[in-house]
């Protein structure tokens, strides 16, 4: 009966254990589920390293003393100088040949000399050179016959490339014996063969350069559009060309008056350009002025004279300037792009929308205190140790945030309530505040400027706090410093 009474004690517990675990795993769930959907929807972005430039970038015309040459005929043209090569006066620049024409009669000049040769070979015994051509003969035959050991030699290419080339330059000096004499059925062929030559040579034009220079085969139609002396007379509509340019290549066809290539005469060179009065206050003519002009993909420093500002109107004016360096790097260029000013900047890309603002107290540093934290103390009498969190500081002040503190409050030294501090500035500081381990961490940032654009860029030296991709809070203007943001 005992055994019964306490079975029946035990059941009873367990039933009891069980509600209990049970109520406490549901009541465990319905918290979990209350803050799951009650909590704040945070949003985050990254940090990221970036490249801005909000310079104002400008479009210019390049204006060179520039002078073109033309085709005389047509033919393929042969470069003697190439591109930036530098000119004498007079030298030759190119050649033009009638290539086809000067093909077939390259054939027939070659036949006419065979002919002449074969006909000195069966009549050596007549002829007024037959010593010459006798010597010159023997001296072949010498040549074979001394180097024969090396002809042996297969290894010894040099050697024998070397004594090929002897023969050869005897031979053709013998052959010009041959082809010296003029008599009887010689003449004829003679007379043949230099008509060929003269045919020959008319279908070849040289192009020289008639003043000293340096050569581009770069060509846009544009080269006497501007007169160094009429600069004065330029006009919006001079400068807005936008020229197309072709390039002369090498073993290319060309036809007769067609622009072959120019000459630059000289170093100095200028970049004008329509613009805005409110860009060039600063400016003024005479002055020399590091400008940033675009090539390629990059922007170069080139030193510029203000040559010219030719007022148009009340806003707009045409700028001219000029320089005499680094100008064969922009031969081949006409439209150029560039900046008065450089603003490029690199650094970390911060989101307006990210960033709040906090107003600081500004507390002179001896009555700022530090236990377990950061407090000051209210006057006498009020008892009041006030908790504060500094977020800045300088020599003499820290910048500090309480919600206990405000404007016209009087804070007293720890050790000498006779010496007081009145609140009276606040310092503003713009920061983010960082989620990388789920608690809201407020972090000042430093960067000039404004906030025009939708975001500003960090530089890393002066925000050592701010890493790249650190989680940033974007909608942070409820976020309270400390607060867990994460599970």
């Amino acid at each position: 009966m005992i055994y019964v009474k306490k079975k029946r004690k035990r059941k009873i517990m367990d039933r009891i254990f069980f509600y209990l675990v049970f109520f406490v795993i549901i009541i465990y769930m319905i918290g979990y589920c209350a803050r799951f959907f009650s909590r704040k929807k945070i949003d985050t972005t990254l940090v990221k390293f970036v490249d801005f430039d909000k310079s104002k970038i400008f479009d210019g015309i390049i204006i060179r003393n520039e002078k073109v040459y033309k085709a005389k005929k047509n033919g393929l043209i042969y470069f003697v100088l190439h591109n930036n090569d530098y000119a004498k006066k007079n030298s030759l620049v190119c050649v033009i040949e009638d290539k086809k024409a000067n093909d077939d009669l390259m054939d027939e000049l070659s036949q006419v000399n065979n002919n002449i040769i074969d006909v000195q070979k069966k009549r050596i015994d007549m002829s007024i050179f037959k010593n010459d051509i006798k010597k010159a003969n023997d001296n072949l035959k010498d040549i074979v016959d001394k180097n024969m050991f090396i002809f042996s030699q297969a290894k010894n290419n040099k050697k024998i490339n070397g004594v090929l080339d002897l023969i050869e330059k005897n031979l053709e000096i013998r052959n010009q014996i041959l082809l010296t004499e003029n008599r009887g059925e010689i003449k004829e062929m003679d007379d043949e063969k230099n008509e060929l030559e003269k045919k020959i040579k008319n279908n070849i034009c040289n192009l020289n350069s008639e003043e000293a220079g340096l050569v581009s085969y770069c060509i846009d139609g544009l080269e006497n559009n501007f007169l160094l002396d009429k600069l004065d007379s330029l006009t919006f509509e001079n400068i807005d060309i936008k020229a197309q340019a072709k390039e002369i290549n090498n073993n290319s066809f060309v036809n007769a008056g067609e622009n072959i290539f120019k000459i630059i005469e000289d170093n100095n060179w200028y970049i004008a350009c329509r613009v805005k009065n409110k860009y060039i206050k600063d400016l003024k003519e005479n002055n020399w002025k590091i400008i940033y002009l675009k090539q390629d993909n990059n922007f170069v420093e080139v030193e510029f004279m203000v040559y010219k500002i030719l007022a148009k109107n009340k806003s707009e004016s045409i700028l001219i300037l000029k320089s005499n360096k680094f100008m064969h790097d922009f031969v081949d260029v006409r439209n150029i792009k560039f900046k008065l000013e450089d603003n490029k900047k690199h650094g970390y890309k911060i989101l307006n929308k990210s960033m709040v603002a906090k107003n600081l107290f500004k507390i002179k540093k001896e009555f700022v205190y530090k236990d377990e934290f950061y407090y000051v103390m209210k006057k006498a009498g009020e008892n009041n140790k006030i908790k504060v969190k500094i977020y800045d500081e300088d020599e003499n002040y820290f910048y500090i945030e309480s919600d206990e503190l405000k404007i016209n409050d009087v804070l007293v030294k720890e050790d000498d309530k006779k010496d007081k501090f009145v609140i009276s500035d606040v310092k503003k500081i713009r920061g983010v505040y960082l989620a990388n381990n789920g608690i809201a961490e407020f972090k000042k940032i430093n960067f000039d400027g404004d906030l025009k654009n939708d975001f500003v860029v960090l530089d890393e030296k002066l925000n050592p706090e701010i890493k790249i991709y650190d989680m940033i809070v974007l909608n942070a203007e409820n976020i309270i410093d400390g607060e867990k943001i994460m599970d």
